[in-house]
């Protein structure tokens, strides 16, 4: 294992899932928290305009009712000072001699009393009525600033519930980003061993891993403008008598190198015989230049086919089918 795939493994759910999925738990309920705080906050605000509001309503029918009850009682007041005068005057008017000059002033008087009282009645019962509007609009603007206050109080207690929910979530939250840190230094940690622990196993097994004869001191013995003589010249390497093209990847196998599909640069590619154009009984070789990323490769030939016989001449394939010896 890499530490580039160790890092992989870190984001994704298999790696430290708990941990990860209790954070993003976390944020997600401290956004709705705070979301749920900021509605509290408007809506306390606005409570607040409608309590101040609504104390100023209780205040103006509060005094409307105690304008109107006093105005009950004055017109009560005036009712009864007219009616005792009425009282009087029917009690004159009882002992007075019909004759008599007394007698008319006083069915006068009680006569005009009579109608005061009357008026007055009529009066005092619209003051009542008036009264009891005022109080009864009083008592609805007090019951209306109670519920207010009520529902703000239930609003600063919920507030204050939400609050020290956000409180306990953002520690939380703290506590498992904290968390999740450790996690990730003891699995970077772990990931850097495995892959120290891989290269050490990697580097014993290329120690131990049987290497190919260098034959670079045997000089070369292929025929010159021949595709092999040009591979010994620039790869001194490879054997000598390992015989034509197509044999090239029994006989390095057989000196110990490496053989395989995968092109490098530096390796030597064999052609079997009739392969892409090869010669049908010989087969060829070459040598590889670079390795392209589109899957091609390069690489450079000699041969008695090709204007330059000793090489090197150019050329583009794919690797697919082909064989590739690796120098040790």
């Amino acid at each position: 294992m890499t530490l580039a795939t160790a890092a992989a493994l870190m984001t994704t759910p298999v790696f430290a899932s708990e941990t990860t999925n209790k954070i993003a738990d976390t944020k997600n309920t401290i956004t709705k928290t705070e979301a749920v705080l900021k509605d509290n906050k408007n809506q306390t605000e606005d409570l607040s305009k409608r309590i101040e509001q609504q104390a100023a309503n209780v205040s103006t029918t509060k005094q409307r009712s105690q304008a109107a009850s006093e105005a009950t009682k004055q017109a009560a007041k005036e009712l009864a000072e007219a009616q005792k005068l009425l009282n009087t005057a029917n009690a004159v008017y009882q002992t007075a001699n019909v004759n008599s000059a007394d007698y008319a002033l006083t069915t006068a008087r009680k006569k005009e009393l009579e109608e005061t009282v009357q008026e007055l009645n009529v009066q005092l019962a619209e003051k009542r009525t008036n009264e009891a509007a005022s109080r009864t609009a009083s008592n609805r603007a007090e019951k209306s600033f109670k519920e207010l206050t009520e529902k703000q109080e239930d609003l600063i207690e919920k507030t204050t519930a939400d609050q020290k929910k956000l409180t306990t979530k953002q520690e939380e939250l703290k506590k498992l980003e904290a968390q999740k840190q450790q996690e990730e230094k003891a699995a970077a940690e772990k990931a850097k061993q495995e892959e120290a622990a891989a290269l050490k196993a990697a580097a014993e097994a290329a120690a131990n891993q049987p290497r190919g004869i260098d034959h670079s001191d045997s000089g070369n013995a292929y025929s010159w403008g021949q595709c092999t003589w040009y591979v010994k010249t620039v790869a001194p390497w490879v054997g000598t008598y390992w015989g034509n093209g197509a044999d090239w990847g029994y006989s390095a196998a057989a000196d110990g190198y490496r053989v395989d599909s995968s092109p490098e640069a530096g390796a030597v590619v064999v052609f079997a015989a009739g392969q892409q154009g090869a010669s049908a009984q010989y087969g060829h070789v070459g040598y590889v230049e670079s390795v392209n990323s589109d899957g091609t490769f390069t690489f450079s030939q000699g041969g008695m086919g090709f204007a330059s016989p000793a090489g090197p001449n150019y050329q583009t394939l794919s690797a697919a089918g082909l064989q590739f010896i690796h120098k040790n």
